[in-house]
């Protein structure tokens, strides 16, 4: 029985680490690099495919705290996630991606979470680089 949990313990700790090594690896530059220019956001990325075998887009992914309010607060909001999208395609390589998925956040102390999403074509933002096309939701 211990040898058992011994082995299960191994085999979790070889999937975390294989997912950690060939998912999230890729993108810890970015992350880094978002993380000094935007102090105190605790950024997240990702990349990929929602369904591989169903031909979904390719979508690179932002998470991101915010220190202000995305929902009221919308033409600074708008503005941070073009300046997040312009640092993030100096910084890595989005060509390879079809769409980019910005998610901003407030925490609020006993209150609702305000939160917001924009999402911005590659193709625009590497035609425009500076003016983007984006959709908010």
């Amino acid at each position: 029985m211990v040898i058992g949990i011994f082995v299960f313990g191994l085999i979790a700790v070889g999937i975390l680490w294989f997912y950690a090594t060939h998912h999230r690896t890729p993108f810890e530059p970015l992350q880094r690099a978002i993380a000094e220019e935007f102090p105190d956001s605790a950024p997240k990325v990702e990349g990929g495919q929602r369904k591989i075998h169903r031909q979904t887009p390719k979508i690179l992914r932002i998470v991101m705290r915010l220190e202000f309010d995305p929902v009221t607060d919308d033409a600074r909001a708008v503005q941070f996630a073009d300046r997040v999208v312009a640092f993030a395609s100096r910084h890595h390589d989005i060509s390879q991606y079809e769409l980019i998925e910005l998610h901003v956040f407030q925490l609020n102390p006993e209150e609702k979470i305000s939160k917001r999403s924009f999402e911005f074509d590659v193709a625009g933002v590497l035609e425009n680089a500076g003016s983007t096309s984006r959709n908010s939701r």
